[in-house]
């Protein structure tokens, strides 16, 4: 985003003051890369008070601090910005870093992030990974119902934000062809802290944020901060559905010609996870008109209540568990790691070594609309999934939960079958080492070469069990959404157990149960080399990745059995069909793969305050995790008694491990002294490996998607009004498809053309107002083009009254006008006749409006 100003009440940014600073912004591997020195960073810290020009630290080649003389595109969140203030979760924070399409529906985690028109064909953050400090949360940002964002809390520790997107990152980091975003903590140099207390207003939700820091003068400082909260979250489901909290803290050593710095984090929380949710659409396919079912509001309500809280599940012993959905998301993390920075270690060479060991693990525990209708659209439903009633419909339904538990539904309410999503997170530990070594060489006439050399190492362990029993429930609002029986009218016989219809997921065959246990290496080489000679800037690198995936596979054979789970002697309705879990491994898991990324930038300086840029790479995302799918063809299937078990499985060959991204970029930077303005074309395009079912893997295909488009950002600053913005306009289009040809030519799902974001404020020394808008024009709900998501955009605002320089009260509303904001959805068209009337569809909308006031006192 150029020079600009750091405020430090609002964030917002403008150019006043250059702050002169020795920086080495160093270009490292995978996960350490072009980080700031402990100088750079103390400065930074200590420059809050004044007016300075920016100096970004997260992928900008070479030795430039300037962003108007790189060829990245890069952008920054000050951590005092309002967008903290008036975002629920982290996702909502990405929605304001431009190209980035974050899908902010999911709660606090599971967020579906893409960036520059890269697809979306599972979940997660596929082709750009979270950092923290310059190691990512998780080697892979998309693993099933564990997507880094889970793992990952934005608090009064975090200085600022960070993000390049496209350009360096291929060789930046491993696995994030797309870019990175680097959440950078506060360091404890400047010392001072601050203690805050938030209140929801429209919702049931409370939060205490603190941080502290201090410098003792003697090369020593430290800062330590976190947050607790608990409450039910912005919809209403009747009990506590986010609780947990986190503390992170790093003490740093300065000595003559470097620093040692320790860190550590430990993260115990639970949130709600929203998935696609009962709705009504009328009209048709193309021009769609979407509302709530009465009684129940698309983005208020939950179908989460203290009625369906309490659950069965399979175990992996084949035993009876009880859950509680309560638990969520659920995110279990001790971290320590440390870095060193020497700025000479012989021979002019610098070094920075960063390393992280984290011991992460979870659970994802949140129901899913399998299918939704009313009673008579559902009424078939117990001929196709309970067990002797084919093609039957003569049933009855009553509360199985709840305060009218016994009594018949009334015939007005509908039915949702949903499926559980049930996934244990055993184990997601991961181990990280980034060790760069930089020098910069004097050449004649004044220009300079700078080189960057280097070793990256993970090891990434993915571990879980699922089953997905499946319930029948009401759909209700306020909280009363509870556990519905099946009667036989004809025998008086429940056919269900406390709503509970199956131990697996029986809209999908009761497929599913089982788990896999495997553990990735990587091991990169880089280099890096930047060349400067008066206005010119030119760059290169190249990045070598190596990996082996090992473990096994454990599946149910996806056969239904009669079987007394409860060993009550008897078999009931639920116990005619039960899909159990083969904990012998069902197949090896054995694949490796390397590959090459490479990438070359120029940047000229016209003037001063003019710059033109061009960058083109090539990266690599490797499938580890999400390979399972190939597995899940009997060919692959390796008996455990064979001489085969532990080798290679099937021919997986590297087009299959390998997602591959090419992309082109070219911009225009230019500042003034109240205004900056960033201009970039981008061209991208993206190999992917999609499996023909989305949930049971099946046939896999080789995708490949084009995406073009123009991203704009600008800042203007006057007197005591600030205003930020971008805007991102992409041309994107699945360009061929070995398995699906009729998506050849259609847009990627949830593609919008345009997605935006706005920023005011007036900021006075007593006082800060603002506003803050995101939205996104019209999409498709998937790869089918049928049925349309229509655009829409949320109103942010809020306002601060500072009493002194410690003391503060804020308050802000998220979604001032309500709106029903879709981001995903289940169902590729709607196949009544045009133009429908009131069609159940499942569709995951933003959350509605919701109010919150905070205390501050800042020391």
């Amino acid at each position: 985003m150029g020079h600009h100003k750091i405020s430090k009440r609002n964030g917002i940014q403008s150019k006043k003051k250059t702050l002169s600073v020795a920086i080495s912004a160093l270009i490292a591997g995978s996960s350490a890369a072009m980080l700031v020195t402990s100088a750079t960073a103390n400065a930074q810290e200590e420059a809050t008070e004044q007016e300075i020009e920016r100096i970004f630290v997260t992928g900008v080649p070479g030795g430039s601090s300037d962003p108007l003389e790189s060829s990245v595109s890069i952008s920054s969140l000050e951590g005092d910005s309002p967008v903290y203030e008036v975002s629920r979760t982290t996702a909502e924070i990405l929605r304001q870093i431009p190209g980035v399409r974050s899908e902010a529906s999911g709660g606090d985690g599971n967020a579906n992030i893409a960036i520059r028109g890269l697809p979306i064909a599972s979940g997660g953050a596929k082709f750009l990974q979270l950092w923290e400090d310059g190691l990512p949360v998780l080697e892979f940002g998309d693993i099933s119902f564990a997507n880094a964002d889970i793992f990952l809390r934005a608090d009064s520790n975090v200085a600022r934000v960070e993000a390049i997107r496209g350009g360096s990152s291929s060789i930046l980091a491993s696995n994030s062809p797309g870019g990175v975003i680097n959440f950078i903590s506060k360091t404890g140099e400047r010392g001072g802290g601050s203690a805050t207390l938030t209140k929801g207003l429209t919702y049931d939700s409370t939060r205490f944020d603190f941080e502290a820091g201090h410098n003792w003068e003697n090369g020593w400082y430290g800062h330590i901060g976190g947050f607790y909260r608990v409450g039910e979250g912005p919809r209403e489901a009747g009990y506590d559905a986010n609780k947990g909290g986190q503390i992170k803290a790093n003490l740093t050593k300065e000595f003559d010609g470097g620093y040692i710095r320790g860190n550590m984090k430990l993260l115990n929380d639970h949130a709600v996870g929203y998935m696609p949710t009962p709705m009504y659409v009328s009209g048709t396919n193309a021009n769609p008109t979407y509302s709530s079912i009465p009684g129940y509001s698309a983005n208020g309500h939950t179908l989460q209540s203290v009625y369906t809280d309490s659950v069965q599940v399979l175990n992996e012993d084949n035993t009876i568990g009880q859950r509680s959905l309560a638990n969520g998301m659920e995110s279990d993390v001790t971290q320590f790691g440390f870095e060193v920075n020497l700025d000479d270690i012989g021979g002019g060479w610098s070094l920075l070594n960063k390393f992280k060991m984290a011991d992460i693990k979870g659970e994802f525990l949140v129901p899913f609309p399998a299918s939704v209708g009313s009673q008579d659209d559902r009424g078939a439903f117990a001929g196709n999934y309970l067990a002797g009633t084919t093609d039957r419909t003569d049933f009855s339904y009553v509360y199985a939960t709840g305060p009218s538990t016994g009594q018949q539904l009334d015939s007005s309410t509908s039915l949702a079958l949903v499926h559980l999503f049930h996934t244990e997170m055993q184990d997601l530990s991961n181990l990280m080492n980034n060790l760069d070594l930089s020098k910069v060489i004097s050449l004649s006439g004044g220009a300079e070469l700078e080189i960057h050399t280097g070793w990256y190492h993970s090891e990434q362990a993915t571990e879980n069990f699922a089953s997905w029993p499946t319930y029948l429930t009401s759909v209700e609002g306020d909280g009363n959404t509870a556990y519905v029986d099946v009667i036989d009218d004809v025998t008086g016989e429940t056919l269900t157990d406390g709503g509970l219809i199956s131990y697996g997921p029986a809209e999908w065959g009761d497929c599913c149960v089982g788990g896999f246990d495997i553990d990735t290496k990587i091991d990169a080489l880089y280099f890096n080399t930047t060349y400067i000679s008066g206005d010119l800037t030119l760059d290169g690198g190249i990045r070598y990745d190596q990996g082996r995936t090992t473990g096994q596979r454990s599946q149910a054979p996806n056969t239904v059995t009669n079987f007394d789970l409860n060993n009550d002697g008897v078999i009931s309705a639920v116990e005619r069909q039960v899909t159990l879990h083969n904990s012998s491994p069902e197949f090896a898991v054995d694949f490796d793969y390397d590959y090459f990324s490479y990438s070359f930038g120029a940047n000229y300086l016209l003037d001063d305050d003019l710059s033109v840029f061009a960058r083109y790479s090539l990266g690599y995302r490797a499938n580890a995790e999400r390979l399972m799918g190939l597995l899940y063809t009997p060919a692959n299937v390796v008996d455990p008694d064979s001489s085969a078990f532990g080798k290679r499985v099937g021919d997986i060959d590297d087009a299959r491990i390998e997602n591959k991204v090419t992309m082109m970029e070219a911009g225009i930077k230019y500042r003034m002294d109240d205004f900056d303005i960033n201009a970039v074309y981008f061209f991208a395009e993206t190999t992917e490996v999609v499996g023909e079912s989305r949930v049971t893997g099946g046939p896999l295909s080789l995708r490949d998607y084009e995406s073009s488009g123009i991203e704009v950002e600008a800042i203007y600053s006057i007197g005591d009004f600030n205003f930020s913005g971008n805007v991102t306009w992409t041309d994107a289009k699945i360009a061929s498809d070995d398995l699906l040809e009729d998506f050849v030519g259609n847009v990627p799902q949830r593609q919008a053309d345009w997605v935006y974001s706005g920023l005011a404020t007036y900021d006075t020394d007593s006082y800060t107002i603002g506003l803050n808008l995101v939205g996104t024009t019209d999409s498709y709900v998937r790869n089918e083009n049928v049925l349309v998501m229509p655009g829409y955009m949320t109103t942010n605002v809020f306002a601060t009254y500072r009493f002194n320089d410690q003391l503060s009260v804020s308050f802000n509303i998220n979604n001032l006008t309500d709106e029903i904001g879709l981001t995903e959805g289940e169902d590729a068209a709607v196949g009544a006749p045009e133009p429908f009337t009131n069609e159940f569809v499942r569709m995951r909308s933003i959350s509605g409006r919701s109010a919150v006031a905070s205390v501050k006192y800042s020391f």
